[in-house]
């Protein structure tokens, strides 16, 4: 896998300590069910870039302060809190941003909310080229996009949402093709089913919080303090011996998709980034 990038898609300075925000609750909606029997499913949000993009940027470090669904009368959140994304670091990967319990509906739009956004460049125009930095401004910050097809969430089902952040568009140039301090949030959107292509999960980091060898098992906490379940297969790639060697000191970087039932992660890679507690 490769490690540098993964600590770019996350903005990674990665200890297993640190993770300690909120750890994974239910998902929230502006109209809340008085119903307790109120039908619920599993919506996870993966985001990834489009590669083609200004020549001689290098990051675009974008917060997402929030992502929400609504059926015009009710709207649920699809983040547990704010995530800032390098987008191109990504450079087409699909990064999990997180898993959320939602009312069951028929959804047909998406609320994407965006924060501060820095992007890293090469400035030619200086001899030695150097790498320069501009905090830009969102305009909008708040980004409202019909679905092309609406996403339906059934009782205890498990779906996806998929947005694909444009950096062609949405960087601002000038007339001789240098950065602007703004930013125009341009994203493609779409419902997923954990059956797409793109509901692929490329190097999610996370710390270990247990393990179940004969299970072939183990849990970790990923960005925004998460809970996921990891499961091993004989197709596996596993870094690693044997999961016995798996302990809460050590820091992984996973890939696969999500199990419709189980929600847990059937993984197609398992790199092993430390064994103690620590990751730069």
């Amino acid at each position: 896998m490769r490690f540098a990038k993964a600590v770019g898609v996350f903005g990674l300075l990665l200890a297993l300590f640190a993770l300690t925000s909120c750890s994974g609750g239910g998902s929230q909606s502006s109209n809340p069910p008085g119903n307790i029997n109120q039908q619920m499913g599993g919506v996870f949000t993966i985001g990834t870039d489009d590669p083609a993009t200004v020549p001689s940027v290098v990051s675009v470090m974008v917060q997402i302060t929030s992502v929400q669904l609504t059926d015009g009368t009710t709207t649920v959140n699809l983040l547990n809190g704010p995530q800032t994304v390098d987008f191109a670091k990504l450079d087409g990967l699909h990064g999990l941003l997180d898993l959320e319990d939602v009312p069951a509906g028929t959804y047909n739009s998406a609320i994407i909310g965006v924060g501060s956004v820095t992007v890293q460049f090469i400035d030619s125009s200086v001899s030695p080229p150097t790498l320069s930095t501009i905090n830009a401004t969102a305009m909008p910050a708040s980004v409202t996009q019909a679905l092309k097809k609406p996403l339906v969430l059934n009782d205890q089902d498990l779906v996806g949402f998929f947005m694909d952040l444009d950096l062609g568009q949405s960087l601002q140039t000038d007339a001789n093709g240098n950065v602007t301090a703004t930013f125009v949030p341009t994203f493609d959107v779409k419902g997923l089913s954990v059956d797409d292509a793109d509901a692929f999960i490329d190097e999610l980091p996370g710390g270990v919080t247990s393990v179940n060898p004969a299970g072939n098992q183990f849990m970790m906490q990923g960005p925004l303090g998460r809970m996921y379940t990891v499961d091993i297969t004989n197709s596996t790639d596993f870094d690693s011996d044997s999961l016995s060697n798996f302990n809460t000191n050590t820091i992984v970087e996973v890939s696969g998709v999500l199990n419709r039932v189980t929600r847990a992660i059937a993984a197609s890679e398992v790199e092993v980034l430390s064994q103690d507690h620590f990751v730069v």
